[in-house]
């Protein structure tokens, strides 16, 4: 799975931060792993997996993707939800909306305590082969990858560039 956007650098460093913060959080008391920042990457390798999404209304517009590889979405849900969940049930889809809804109220809590009031969207959940998440031409992406016991997954983050619009806003 992959997206397709740039990030020029203006990108807001308090959400980005508070994203990845929360997941580093998140790790240990779900998955009893500290997991590992890797980096933020330009291009995740192509593969099968599953990815929610949540979209966020505040100031600046963005939304985040959680996005965990075919071979590492069961062993992180089993850990989640405490029982086997296979890869291709409606279960797994539950499991990693619910997963990126539990950090998505950290993020939100977070965000709070930093003066930025947000409210979240319920969680969409896709799976495939070769995804490709396309994004807007007006946004910035950060994509932060980490590491667990299990394997690696990533977070992108997009944000609207200063300025535009290029989410709708509920009821335009």
């Amino acid at each position: 799975m992959s997206t397709t956007a740039t990030s020029t650098g203006s990108f807001p460093p308090a959400l980005s931060d508070t994203v990845r913060e929360a997941f580093e959080a998140a790790c240990p008391s779900i998955f009893k792993a500290k997991a590992t920042y890797l980096g933020d990457s330009t291009e995740p390798p192509s593969t099968a997996g599953i990815v929610a999404i949540i979209s966020l209304v505040a100031d600046p517009l963005w939304a985040f993707a959680l996005v965990l590889p075919k071979a590492v979405a069961p062993a992180l849900a089993k850990k989640f939800a405490g029982f086997d969940i296979p890869y291709d049930s409606r279960d797994m889809a539950d499991a990693v909306g619910e997963l990126a809804n539990v950090v998505a109220g950290d993020i939100v809590a977070r965000l709070d305590r930093r003066g930025v009031k947000a409210r979240m969207s319920l969680p969409m959940v896709a799976s495939g082969t070769d995804v490709r998440l396309l994004q807007p031409g007006d946004v910035e992406v950060k994509r932060h990858s980490f590491k667990l016991p299990d394997g690696v997954f990533w977070v992108e983050v997009v944000v609207a560039k200063p300025g535009t619009t290029p989410f709708r806003m509920p009821g335009t």
